[in-house]
C-alpha cells in the first residue's frame, strides 16, 4: 500500500482513494440469459418491421401518415437502435 500512497504523491493525485477507484477495472453487469433472449427478440423484431416500412409503396405511405422521407429515415436506422 506504501508503494501505491508513493504513486499517488507523485502523480499528484488529491484523494488516493478516487485514483484507486480510478485504476479498478470494474467488469459490466452479466446479463441474464432471460434479458439477452427478450432483446433478441425486439431486435429481430425492429428489423423486420423496417424491411416492411422500406418496401412500402407511396399510397401506402400516404395511409398511414408518414412522408417518403420519414420512411428512408426510420427503415435506415440499425436494428438495435430504437
Amino acid at each position: 500500500m506504501s508503494n501505491y500512497l508513493n504513486s499517488c504523491k507523485q502523480t499528484g493525485s488529491i484523494n488516493p482513494a478516487v485514483d484507486l477507484m480510478r485504476r479498478i477495472a470494474i467488469a459490466p453487469p452479466v446479463k441474464s440469459s432471460n434479458t439477452i433472449a427478450a432483446t433478441m427478440a425486439t431486435w429481430i423484431a425492429r428489423h423486420g418491421q423496417r424491411r416492411a416500412l422500406a418496401a412500402l409503396p407511396p399510397h401506402m405511405l400516404n395511409d398511414i401518415g408518414i412522408t417518403r422521407r420519414q420512411q428512408i429515415q426510420e427503415s435506415g436506422k440499425p436494428f438495435w437502435v430504437e
